[in-house]
């Protein structure tokens, strides 16, 4: 291998297979990125969509809370009107009987009243016809 064309020979070889191996290494290791960055995307898209999903799943929890909590407080609200008609009838009923009592009542003193208005105008007069001596049958 004294020749310098063989050496050259060589030479050029030995370039063109470094960079043959070069383009080779360098396009493999650029397919491998691109492939690990790929891989990469798809975690992070399979991520995204399990969080959506879980965001989805919890605000259908929420809503279904929210709901529920309404309806209870529609329930707590209509049994607190039902409660309070309750009590507004029982004390309106208190008042129209101590109404009617006061009403009787007054009723009676004017019939009293009116009884004893009577007496006394009758008394004059049978004291007269006692004293004239008269009787009353």
């Amino acid at each position: 291998m004294q020749d310098p064309i063989m050496w050259i020979l060589v030479l050029v070889v030995a370039v063109a297979a470094g960079a043959i191996g070069l383009y080779i290494g360098t396009r493999t290791a650029k397919t491998s990125s691109q492939a690990e960055l790929d891989k990469a995307r798809e975690l992070a898209d399979e991520r995204v969509k399990t969080a959506e999903e879980k965001a989805q799943v919890v605000l259908r929890e929420v809503e279904a809370q929210r709901k529920e909590m309404l309806l209870q407080a529609k329930d707590q609200s209509h049994q607190i009107r039902n409660e309070v008609e309750a009590e507004y009838r029982e004390r309106r009923g208190e008042v129209q009987r101590q109404e009617r009592r006061l009403q009787q009542k007054e009723e009676n003193l004017d019939r009293k009243l009116e009884t004893h208005r009577k007496a006394r105008a009758d008394a004059p007069a049978k004291g007269a016809r006692t004293r004239s001596g008269g009787s009353t049958a």
